[in-house]
């Protein structure tokens, strides 16, 4: 039995992944929002808050993040240069390859009724009649 809707599952063209969330710092940095579990940035030893100022010992800017990474490949070691609070600190990152996995949820146009019928009880979408309403 069919409720009229498919997943259609799409991989995204492989990136090269460091495991942070970030945002614009302090004199245009790089400031960690986020470090994910077990990714590279962890094992690195970054924390949130802390300021990216330096890859490879080159000056690292919230404008050049982005295309300063991506100069790099999978699997080759970066050092990066950050402030965290008031102490300097050098370590070195890894980056890994990452694929990330895009669902989408897609409706039959033309349903039979029986599809219409499964999908309301699945999403518990009531009929509610004219009566006493």
């Amino acid at each position: 039995r069919q409720a009229g809707l498919t997943v259609e599952v799409s991989l995204q063209p492989a990136s090269i992944y460091l495991g942070i969330e970030f945002e614009q710092g302090e004199s245009n940095s790089v400031r960690i929002r986020r470090v994910v579990a077990n990714s590279p940035a962890e094992r690195a030893k970054l924390d949130a808050g802390d300021l990216l100022i330096a890859m490879n010992d080159e000056r690292l800017t919230f404008e050049n993040f982005r295309s300063r990474l991506h100069s790099h490949t999978i699997g080759e070691t970066i050092k990066l240069t950050v402030v965290r609070g008031q102490r300097l600190l050098t370590t070195n990152i890894v980056p890994v390859e990452f694929q990330e996995e895009r669902w989408q949820l897609n409706e039959n146009p033309r349903p039979a009724p029986e599809q219409v019928q499964l999908k309301k009880a699945w999403l518990r979408i009531r009929e509610e009649t004219k009566q006493g309403r």
